[in-house]
């Protein structure tokens, strides 16, 4: 072995121990790596020994340094969801701004006012589309469609940043402030609504006598639903002002009204300001105590139920051929989609094979344009299970039981699909029922209002402690189907029921 193969392996570095290796007819791997190490300790003087592990730490902290530096990037980058509280500062901050913005508009839309002549609106007063509402957002950052969500009314209280006028309407910016029905992402926004008025000629159009709103004037505004258009305009009696030094929001109303209407908009106006006060609309308030009172009775039923036999039954799961892949969908199939609170139930006399129960529904919402009429309203709704005797449940098979046991009324639902309870949250996906099905029908409930569960399980959702809307499935039984269409038509109803 020549000269250069006797230097002692501590004086080579990685690149000559390498080619110092590759010079012996074995490969590298051949070579037993522990007897290298060995023979490198043996011949390490102690103080590189301190050197080699003093090295090594500093690899290694550089090493761990880099991927917490990586692993913190990771984590930056990575859009946390937007609780509730961080809304509420953002939309804080934000009406801030606009009530200083408001502020300097204001000057100058009072000089614009001071020395205008006021005329009289034309006889043709604008047009407002009471079933489709349209909704334009303008917050310098985002822009945002807004899908369909019918109910009678969706209320908001907005502040008037900026007054402009056309040839037709007065045009508000306003920047809202607090959603109490409706679509919650509006909450923050900036939008653009019409009120009839405007400028014609140099001359400001009063509206019932009242010059337009000025910038920091808040507003209640009352749409009947949010649809894809520019701008929408609010008639007056949907339209309530509050000036910065008045208490009470009140309508821009004619002085001509009769006593029975100043009355009617008197009423409105308590309303609004109620719900200004206590931050939940009339349909809420009425709703509540519709809740508090079927949740009492719910507790009386339950007692009941444990009084008396009770008998459960298996049904193979339901597997449905062609059903709905999204809510609209399910909507286009469907007579109805309605929130609400079971309040009552009545039995059906005398039902063979099983029992049905009529269950009564106070419809808080229609979640849907075609149901939107239903609110406020109480439904009947037919489910299977509830109270029977063994006799009408047996029709006619032949039994073991005695005449007393055939005769005793007992308690009869499916295993993975119990009657919905009195006072229970629910949400239902409705099929109108026909007078002619039920021809004695009318004998104990109104046939007008008489519903099917359009799918059986697959058309009932309850409230569960969380404040999320599920299949109601007593022992969380899966329901065989479009699972898919399923997860996305209870995950669009729980966004629809959202906001109360």
């Amino acid at each position: 072995m020549s000269a250069r193969h006797e230097l002692p392996l501590t004086k080579l570095t990685d690149q000559q121990l390498d080619n110092y290796l590759k010079e012996f007819d074995q490969p590298f791997n051949s070579f037993d790596q522990k007897d290298i190490e060995a023979s490198l300790q043996q011949k390490i003087h102690p103080k590189r020994k301190v050197k080699f592990k003093l090295r090594a730490i500093l690899a290694a902290a550089v090493i761990f340094l880099a991927v917490g530096a990586t692993i913190f990037a990771a984590r930056m980058t990575v859009k946390k969801p937007e609780t509730q509280s961080t809304k509420r500062k953002k939309t804080r901050t934000a009406l801030q701004k606009a009530r200083a913005q408001a502020f300097k508009n204001k000057i100058s839309f009072e000089e614009e006012l001071k020395s205008a002549p006021r005329i009289a609106p034309r006889p043709k007063a604008a047009e407002e589309d009471t079933n489709k509402t349209a909704i334009q957002f303008s917050d310098d950052t985002t822009a945002m469609s807004i899908s369909s969500v019918s109910i009678p009314f969706n209320h908001f209280k907005s502040l008037i940043t900026k007054t402009s006028f056309s040839s037709e309407n007065t045009i508000y910016q306003v920047f809202v402030e607090k959603v109490y029905d409706g679509d919650p992402r509006i909450e923050g926004k900036t939008m653009t609504i019409k009120v009839p008025g405007g400028k014609q000629n140099n001359s400001i159009v009063q509206t019932n006598g009242y010059d337009p709103a000025a910038p920091g004037t808040e507003v209640v505004i009352k749409i009947p639903s949010y649809a894809n258009r520019a701008n929408f305009t609010a008639q007056d009696h949907n339209i309530f002002y509050r000036t910065p030094k008045a208490k009470q929001f009140t309508l821009h109303r004619p002085a001509d009204l009769s006593p029975a209407e100043k009355k009617t908009d008197q009423e409105e106006e308590a309303k609004i300001n109620q719900m200004v006060k206590h931050g939940v609309t009339p349909a809420r308030t009425k709703y509540l105590a519709v809740l508090a009172k079927a949740r009492k009775s719910g507790r009386t039923q339950e007692n009941k139920i444990y009084q008396i036999p009770r008998e459960t039954y298996n049904k193979p799961a339901e597997v449905r051929i062609g059903y709905a892949k999204n809510f609209a969908e399910m909507d286009q199939k469907s007579s109805a989609t309605v929130e609400g609170v079971v309040t009552a139930w009545t039995k059906v006399p005398n039902a063979k094979n099983t029992a049905v129960t009529i269950l009564s529904v106070y419809v808080y919402r229609g979640l849907t344009a075609k149901s939107k009429n239903l609110a406020g309203k109480t439904i009947y709704v037919y489910q299977q299970g509830g109270y029977n005797t063994r006799r009408n449940i047996l029709n006619g098979m032949s039994s073991t039981l005695s005449e007393q046991e055939l005769n005793q009324e007992i308690f009869y639902e499916r295993l993975d699909f119990p009657v919905a309870r009195i006072g229970t949250e629910v949400v239902l996906n409705l099929a109108k029922v026909s007078k002619n099905t039920l021809p004695k029908g009318e004998k104990v409930i109104d046939l007008n209002k008489s519903y099917s569960l359009f799918q059986g399980e697959k058309s009932i959702w309850v409230k569960n402690e969380g404040g999320q809307y599920q299949f109601e499935q007593a022992l969380g039984i899966p329901v065989e189907g479009n699972s898919a269409g399923d997860q996305e038509i209870t995950a669009e109803i729980n966004r629809l029921t959202a906001k109360n």
